[in-house]
Parts: C-alpha cells; sequence; structure tokens
C-alpha cells in the first residue's frame, strides 16, 4: 500500500468513526418528549441539592460522634435497641 491509500484509509475510517460518536451521542440523549415531561429543574434541583448538602452534613456529624464515643457506651446503646425493638414488637 502506498502513503496515499494509507492517508486515505484514515481518513475513510476517522468519518465511520465520528458517525459512530454521532449515533452515540444520539442514542445517549433522552428524546425531546421526555425533556417537557421531566419537572422544572431550577427548583427542584436547588431543592434536592439542599437537602443532599444536609444529609451529608448530618452524616458527617454522626460519624465524628461514633469515633468519639466509647465502645463501651455504644454497646449500651445498641443493646438497649434490640431490647427496647423486641419489647416493641409483642
Amino acid at each position: 500500500m502506498t502513503e496515499r491509500d494509507l492517508e486515505a484509509e484514515i481518513a475513510e475510517l476517522r468519518k465511520q468513526v465520528e458517525e459512530l460518536l454521532a449515533q452515540r451521542q444520539a442514542a445517549a440523549e433522552p428524546p425531546a418528549e421526555e425533556h417537557e415531561e421531566a419537572a422544572p429543574e431550577g427548583a427542584l434541583g436547588d431543592e434536592l441539592g439542599q437537602l443532599r448538602g444536609k444529609l451529608e452534613q448530618f452524616l458527617e456529624l454522626l460519624q465524628e460522634d461514633m469515633r468519639e464515643m466509647p465502645a463501651t457506651s455504644a454497646v449500651a446503646i445498641f443493646a438497649l435497641g434490640i431490647l427496647l425493638g423486641r419489647f416493641l414488637k409483642r
């Protein structure tokens, strides 16, 4: 194969790759109808972001408390939770 043949084949392969990427992107994007049915992302997205932030803060505080809690206290609280759960079932 000559250099021209190789360059032509490379150009053809690049076109095929571009076409395949365009098809992949088109398949990944939802149809326009689904965009209309979705809730407005502005207000709902902000609320979800705030809720997620609060949840992450809560989990961080909970992890800090668990690290600082003595092991005996943790075992006692766990045992009380089990006993309370057993008594509430009856």
